[in-house]
């Protein structure tokens, strides 16, 4: 198994920023406490899977999310989206 990611992190609040920058729609959150098994932060490392596989991402987060938006918004017939205030608002 080889860990792949962009050698750099973004907190789950930059995330959600950026959803919402993307879509022009606020995204509700509900601040709750952590839970078991919750980690402060996480950071995928690339260099093993650069090493044997000469793989290096070449998309930062904010084009990746923007291109998969475009692709989910092309293909709803697919894959319907989750309304965006949730659920329960749908």
């Amino acid at each position: 198994m080889i860990n792949v990611g962009a050698g750099s992190s973004a907190s789950l609040n930059d995330v959600i920023d950026i959803a919402s920058q993307l879509t022009g729609v606020p995204v509700a959150v509900e601040a709750a406490t952590t839970r078991n098994g919750d980690v402060p932060a996480t950071h995928a490392d690339a260099t093993t899977v650069q090493r044997l596989l000469g793989w290096r991402a070449n998309v930062d987060l904010v084009t990746g999310m923007a291109t998969q938006l475009d692709w989910l918004t092309s293909h709803q017939h697919l894959t319907p989206l989750v309304h965006p205030m949730g659920p329960s608002h749908s």
